[in-house]
């Protein structure tokens, strides 16, 4: 199983070659950066964790499936155009008391942080931001969810699980994943994984030549 079909040229062609092996539902995996893009278009939900060691490329990938559906924003099925923006998690911090506020209280606090994170990087009239995150017409690469304090990395993944139709893209750590979901309150985010192996060195495309 890969990860998709040739990509459309959206990356340095060294990059395009690095290869990505991990894991997805018990089988082995295996593309390059170059089909990231084809990849998460295939998936029905359009919901994706990606999980790795340090140095196994999350970020990168993330990056990289970012620019190629920037290149290409095409949308599976009715689904409207949408826009996929860099959100480090690492800034949320749902420091008000969200169990009182009823069922949806955790998913309507982190759309409105993610509206308002989304606002500050495009310079653009909160209202104008919320209504776009309303409509679906956001889609959040949320980065480093491993990296913040265990209680707010809960949160995330609650508000995640309720919201049923949201589409985004997660990166963690797989130790730190492992432990969020293995806590008393822990959580599988609902939607499709893929554990990424470190690039060897022998893997990873040769350096240009210095003169």
């Amino acid at each position: 199983m890969g990860f998709g079909p040739p990509g459309r040229g959206v990356l340095p062609p060294d990059a395009e070659g690095i290869l990505l092996r991990g894991h997805q539902g018990g089988q082995k995996v295996e593309g390059t950066l170059a089909t990231i893009g084809d990849y998460f278009r295939s998936l029905k939900d359009q919901r994706l964790v990606i999980v790795g060691e340090p140095g196994s490329g999350k970020t990168v990938t993330a990056s990289y499936l970012l620019l190629d559906l920037l290149a290409d924003p095409t949308s599976p099925g009715e689904r409207p155009q949408q826009v996929p923006v860099w959100v480090p998690l690492t800034s949320y911090h749902p420091d008000v008391d969200l169990e009182q506020g009823g069922d949806t209280a955790v998913t309507e606090h982190f759309r409105s942080w993610l509206a308002n994170q989304v606002g500050k990087n495009a310079r653009s009239k909160p209202e104008v931001v919320a209504r776009l995150v309303e409509e679906r017409r956001i889609l959040p690469i949320l980065d480093g969810l491993g990296e913040m304090p265990a209680e707010d990395s809960t949160a995330v993944i609650r508000a995640l699980n309720e919201d049923k139709e949201a589409q985004f893209v997660v990166t963690s750590r797989t130790a730190d994943y492992k432990r969020l979901i293995s806590g008393d309150e822990g959580q599988v985010i609902a939607g499709r994984h893929i554990e990424l192996a470190p690039v060897t060195f022998l893997e990873a495309p040769p350096s240009p030549q210095t003169v």
